[in-house]
């Protein structure tokens, strides 16, 4: 019955590990062989603990340790001089669930970070009038005064605000900034939406749609984007009514 029992787990286990392998990208499959052989050792441990033969691992292990302590200085040789084996090891996740390599961009006003695995963006601001923030921490009406801010910088500046907005708010911003003269809502508050007009495809768009979308995921897109995008949580009345629109669209043509 044991046996049934541990052979059922392993093919289920390989099973699910051919499902992962097959979906995860390049730099994913880093992370789950790391993840896998650990959790293989564990597993052999335990398995040798249950059926009383530890001992068994522990023997072989006093055997191997003189080569090992022999072979060890080949190893460091050969990682230090073989690209492949280095560019592998540095890829590894760092000891139990740190956090996954990033590449870093350093501007004149911001200091970023680009997570290899989920391409999500952080940073601080180094310089100008939000110096030492978070840009995280940023309302969507700050985020834009700092791509003022970055265009008067430098261009690797201005593509990481711009990037750092799309991933907060899609490309809803992009629709009523004026390089050089943003100032919240002021210039376009006075224009409603519907006296603006918009497109299907627009509207598509600002909610970040694909054509042919349900209403569950128009009124689901709706609600996130103005989770951020409401005036009280950072964001600015046109905004919030450029999504307003958008929705209202979407659901009409839907009917």
């Amino acid at each position: 019955m044991f046996k049934l029992i541990v052979v059922t787990a392993v093919l289920l286990a390989v099973f699910m590990m051919r499902h992962a392998w097959r979906s995860a990208s390049p730099e994913e499959r880093k992370q789950l062989m790391f993840k896998w052989g650990v959790g293989a050792l564990i597993s052999l441990l335990v398995l040798l603990t249950v059926t009383g033969r530890l001992h068994i691992l522990a023997a072989i292990f006093t055997g191997l340790l003189p080569f090992a302590r022999r072979i060890l200085p080949f190893v460091s040789l050969a990682f230090r001089h073989i690209p492949g084996l280095r560019n592998w090891a540095n890829g590894l996740p760092g000891k139990f669930g740190s956090a996954p390599q990033q590449h870093q961009l350093v501007t004149p006003l911001l200091c970023m970070n680009r997570d290899v695995l989920t391409q999500k963006l952080s940073g601080v601001v180094v310089a100008g009038l939000f110096k030492g923030k978070d840009i995280d921490t940023l309302s969507v009406t700050e985020l834009l005064e700092l791509l003022d801010q970055a265009h008067a910088s430098d261009e690797d500046s201005v593509t990481c605000v711009e990037s750092f907005l799309d991933q907060k708010v899609g490309g809803i911003w992009r629709q009523h900034y004026q390089r050089g003269n943003y100032s919240g809502a002021s210039n376009n508050q006075s224009q409603s939406p519907s006296q603006d007009g918009m497109s299907v495809r627009e509207a598509y768009d600002i909610l970040g749609l694909r054509p042919g979308a349900t209403d569950k995921e128009i009124t689901t897109a709706h609600r996130r984007l103005m989770q951020k995008c409401h005036p009280d949580r950072g964001g600015t009345d046109y905004l919030a009514a450029r999504l307003n629109l958008a929705r209202k669209i979407l659901m009409e043509l839907s009917r």
